[in-house]
Formats: structure tokens, C-alpha cells, sequence
């Protein structure tokens, strides 16, 4: 938790940035040869990158170009709270990446400059529920309910619903139950792994929940 804070107030985080990137279009390249690309490969991006917009677009499609990607391949996660800074300083990143196709996911979703006018200014591609709103949502009928207003007004926009931090057989019944529609990502599905492991997966094309939580204890 400590790491990314360093990075920005050291200005590290630019070359921290460009270097995932790089790193994460490379990998997308090789499982496209392959034939096992997934549709998408998602990078957080930081407000220092988007505090140096010119720069950092720049990069991006040098980037594609080298490793000879649409821009569709790439996703690119960014909070509520650099949504409102872009609005208030009146930045046109987002646009300008938006642009060279990719698409922009908003991370976190719910938890801090909550606005539904960021849906329609930035015409996002999918929200990301965070774990904590779904651990609360296992112990509230409150919380329960704000989930499935997101959802719903996301289906309603043509916005993809992905929940984040899905750990249990009870949570993903929960999230079933709750918004059938949307996608999950967590431990319940598979523990974080390397590329070659990565690519076995793409290759199978289906995890096994269950099969995954016996590897993760043993």
C-alpha cells in the first residue's frame, strides 16, 4: 500500500508507468500470435500520469504502435477521484485516449466522488465494484441494494459491471442472486499467477472456481 505513494512523491511514477505498460502490450502481443488473447489487458493509470496528459498519450500510442496493437486491446482503469480532477482542470486526456479506441474503466466505482455525470461525460466501458462495497453488501440490505441500483443503471447505459475481490462460494452466490449480469474477479477464480500460467488458463478457456480455491489451500 505503501509502494505507489512513494513512487509519486519520489516522481518515479511516470517511468513506473510506462514500463507496465510496455510490458503489459508486449504480453497482450505474444498471446494474440499465440491465438489465446483475451479481449482486453487492463493498466491502472496514475494522476501523475494524467497531470502529464501529452506525455502520457504520446507514450500510449507510440506503445500500440510498437507492439502493433488496436487500440481496443487495451483498457485503461482510472479512478472517480482523476475523473474529477480531469474535470475540474479541464483535461482532455481521457478523450484523447478514447480516440485511439481504448477503453476507459473507472475503478473503485462507488467509494469516493461518486457521479453519474463521469458515465455520460466520459462514456466509460465498464465500473469496477470494489471488494469492500461487496463485503458490505454480505452484511447489509442497504448495501445489498446500492450494488444493484450500479448495476442496474450501468445495464441501463450499456456499461460492462465487473465486481472486484471475489473471494468465496458465498460471495459470488450473493453477487448471483443480486446482479446476475455482472462479470467478478478474485480469488474465487484464480489466484494472481505468472504470464506462462496466464496462458495455460487463456488456452483451457474456463477456470474452475473450485479447483482454483483447492490449489490456493494446499
Amino acid at each position: 500500500l505503501a509502494f505507489l505513494p512513494i513512487a509519486e512523491k519520489t516522481g518515479s511514477m511516470m517511468a513506473i508507468g510506462k514500463w507496465v505498460l510496455d510490458h503489459a502490450c508486449g504480453q497482450m502481443a505474444a498471446w494474440r500470435t499465440a491465438g489465446i488473447a483475451p479481449p482486453t489487458v487492463a493498466v491502472n493509470v496514475s494522476l501523475t500520469e494524467l497531470k502529464n496528459a501529452n506525455e502520457y498519450v504520446q507514450f500510449v500510442e507510440a506503445t500500440l504502435a510498437k507492439w502493433r496493437l488496436p487500440g481496443s486491446d487495451l483498457e485503461l482503469d482510472v479512478t472517480e477521484s482523476m475523473l474529477a480532477h480531469a474535470t475540474l482542470s479541464h483535461n482532455d486526456m481521457i478523450e484523447r485516449l478514447q480516440k485511439l479506441g481504448i477503453k476507459i474503466a473507472i475503478d473503485d466505482f462507488g467509494t469516493k466522488f461518486s457521479s453519474l455525470d463521469y458515465l455520460r461525460t466520459y462514456r466509460v466501458s465498464s465500473l469496477k465494484i470494489p471488494k469492500s462495497m461487496l463485503d458490505a453488501a454480505a452484511l447489509h440490505a442497504g448495501d445489498a441494494s446500492m450494488v444493484r441500483a450500479i448495476a442496474g443503471i450501468a445495464r441501463e447505459l450499456n456499461i460492462e459491471v465487473v465486481a472486484q475481490g471475489v473471494e468465496t462460494e458465498a460471495q459470488w452466490s450473493l453477487l448471483s442472486a443480486t446482479t446476475p449480469s455482472t462479470k467478478a474477479q478474485g480469488y474465487f477464480y484464480s489466484m494472481p499467477v505468472q504470464a506462462d500460467r496466464a496462458a495455460e488458463l487463456l488456452r483451457v478457456g474456463v477456470i474452475v472456481p473450485a479447483a482454483n480455491l483447492n490449489v490456493a489451500a494446499d
